[in-house]
Order: structure tokens, then C-alpha cells, then sequence
């Protein structure tokens, strides 16, 4: 596994997704990297404030990690947590195909749909 019990990647199921403004639903951290980009400020600051953030509660709660939730919880800047939410998709990536190159010293295929995601994300 990568970061947590989930890899960033990973989809979780509907009813554990992350509601954001605007009625749209994330279920990944590449998915919710997407949605920021399009975030309005408002919207931002709907998550966002000096006493709570969606995003960090949303991640311990889903991917069990702690460390980078924390780096989440630090920022309330927009554009900031973008560039911690894509620095930590990177690591997640390489970690992820570092594990699956040395399953059992024979390369291991990932699955289509993380391939994809991944491809989404680096486009």
C-alpha cells in the first residue's frame, strides 16, 4: 500500500466521498486536486478557515494519513495546497511503482483504472 491504507489515487466508495460547493462529489485526492483548480475562492473558503478544513479532516478520515492531512490543515492557501496535494501525488506515484516493480522480482501490472488516473493527473 502507499500513503495510509489507500494509495492518493484510490477511489473511496460514494457514501465516504467529500462534498464539496457547488454539489460535486470527490472520491480521491486526485480527484479533489482537480476540483481546487476549478474552486472558486469562495467556494475555497466555504472548506477552508481558520477553524476547520474539510479537505485535512476528509483525508485522516479516508487515507489515514496523518503527516500529509497535517500539511493540509497548515494551509489556507489555495494555491499552496495545490502544490502539497501534487508534491504528494508524485511521492504516492513513485512509492506505488517502486512497490509494484519489486513484488516477488517479477513486475506486477497496475491496475487500468490507477494507470489511468495517474495519466489524467500528469496531462
Amino acid at each position: 500500500m502507499g500513503i495510509g491504507d489507500l494509495r492518493l489515487s484510490q477511489e473511496v466508495s460514494k457514501s465516504n466521498g467529500l462534498e464539496l460547493a457547488g454539489n460535486i462529489l470527490v472520491r480521491s485526492v486526485l480527484e479533489l486536486l482537480e476540483a481546487l483548480k476549478k474552486m472558486s475562492k469562495s467556494d475555497f473558503e466555504q472548506h477552508v478557515s481558520k477553524y476547520n478544513n474539510d479537505f485535512s479532516e476528509w483525508i485522516i478520515e479516508n487515507y489515514h494519513s496523518d503527516k500529509f492531512a497535517i500539511k493540509i490543515a497548515k494551509t489556507r492557501n489555495k494555491k499552496k495546497m495545490e502544490k502539497i496535494i501534487e508534491k504528494a501525488l508524485k511521492k504516492d506515484l513513485k512509492k506505488f511503482l517502486k512497490e509494484r516493480s519489486k513484488k516477488g522480482n517479477k513486475i506486477v501490472t497496475p491496475k487500468k483504472k490507477e494507470v489511468l488516473n495517474f495519466l489524467r493527473y500528469l496531462s
